[in-house]
């Protein structure tokens, strides 16, 4: 199999996961902001949007991984090979398509947590707020977060390098 065609059914994976992932964030953008609207806030509406974003995207990308997986796949590999990839010969190249698939997976559910955390923090950013301790919570939850998309940014874009990297202290010579 082709480096991008392990990583096309990587992607198809990921994209049935964030149709899962698209379902929970209604329910819990629907509590949110069910919360929010007890307390009369005129700012209801720019939640209601940006929530409305958050899903179309969740969904669009899931769209995306499971109708055109291959397209992904030939972006986010950074050279096209025509190897095989063999398992039981060296493993760097499947090695390399595992740390960018782990790094799609973190990214598809880092950046909604992203910006749902953006959201609470603007709501609790009000004097009012400010000595609560959910806001304290959701600080943490969003640096937390922003330490979450960092590491899923370099294992789908760096994945190749930590490969190397991993065989070089494994001590395993490259083929």
């Amino acid at each position: 199999m082709k480096p991008q065609e392990l990583l096309s059914v990587g992607l198809r994976v990921c994209g049935v996961l964030l149709i899962f992932l698209g379902l929970r964030t209604i329910s819990s953008q629907y509590m949110s902001l069910g919360m929010l609207s007890y307390e009369l806030d005129e700012r209801i509406q720019v939640y209601a949007v940006v929530t409305v974003i958050e899903i179309a995207l969740i969904f669009l990308l899931a769209l995306i991984f499971l109708k055109f997986p291959n397209s992904v796949a030939k972006k986010l590999l950074p050279h096209e090979s025509d190897n095989n990839v063999e398992l039981s010969k060296n493993g760097k190249e499947l090695l390399s398509i595992a740390f960018c698939l782990l790094g799609v997976y973190i990214l598809s559910w880092a950046i909604p947590d992203l910006v749902n955390n953006g959201m609470w923090l603007i709501h609790f950013s009000e004097r009012a707020y400010m000595n609560d301790s959910n806001y304290a919570e959701t600080v943490i939850a969003q640096i937390t977060t922003v330490v979450e998309v960092v590491i899923g940014a370099f294992l789908c874009f760096g994945a190749s390098g930590l490969g190397s990297l991993l065989w070089k202290l494994r001590g395993i010579q490259r083929a």
